[in-house]
């Protein structure tokens, strides 16, 4: 039995919650910048002010659906000696050869495919995909049914909306947002926003 501090309290830590329920791991409370009726859980402080014995008895699971949000609060902790914990839905299908790192959250029904790579942090949500031989980078947020195609690759910390895909070879850089829906044949490059086939720039992280 793990046990574990949930990071966040807002809708994607409730559904995290709820998988967790059918799990053994022990819910130790929960971490968030301000208190809330979160299912009854305790209430630890937040991720600076969090008492320091936790950081040798749990492990934390990061509940929070927001990439810039995500490092900032990841390196807080880690700064802290913080220890995290990968969370795989039993229901999550992975190839014998795939690799995934520390942190990664793999929800109800993702996939991840021969020779695919998540680095830490990633998070697949629910029917969320990645092909053979892709790579997702540090802390990026595949949203639910985005899907990586063969040989496709993204830098650290992107999101990639709800059915957005990257066909096979297509790669992006850091820090780049590709709307829900695109469908991606070609490669950009760091800080864009990927919307309709027409890109902005957006501002460094």
């Amino acid at each position: 039995m793990n046990k574990l501090i949930l990071v966040g309290s807002g809708g994607f830590a409730k559904e995290l919650y709820q998988y967790l329920q059918s799990t053994n791991h022990k819910i130790l409370g929960y971490i968030d910048k301000q208190r809330s009726e979160f299912y009854g859980l305790s209430y630890l402080g937040d991720e600076e002010s969090l008492d320091q014995s936790f950081f040798k008895e749990a492990s934390f699971l990061l509940g929070i659906g927001q990439v810039e949000l995500r490092a900032s609060i990841i390196a807080k902790l880690k700064a802290r000696g913080a220890s995290f914990f990968s969370f795989i839905h039993p229901s999550a299908i992975i190839a014998k050869d795939a690799l995934f790192g520390e942190g990664v959250v793999l929800c109800p029904h993702t996939m991840l495919n021969a020779g695919a790579k998540l680095q830490d942090f990633v998070l697949l949500n629910i029917y969320a995909s990645v092909a053979h031989d892709c790579v997702v980078g540090e802390n990026s947020i595949l949203c639910p049914y985005a899907t990586l195609n063969g040989r496709a690759k993204t830098g650290k910390n992107c999101f990639l909306g709800t059915r957005a895909s990257l066909l096979p070879n297509a790669k992006l850089g850091n820090n780049c947002v590709l709307s829900a829906g695109v469908m991606l044949s070609k490669s950009y490059k760091d800080d864009q926003l990927i919307f309709s086939l027409r890109t902005l720039k957006v501002k460094s992280k």
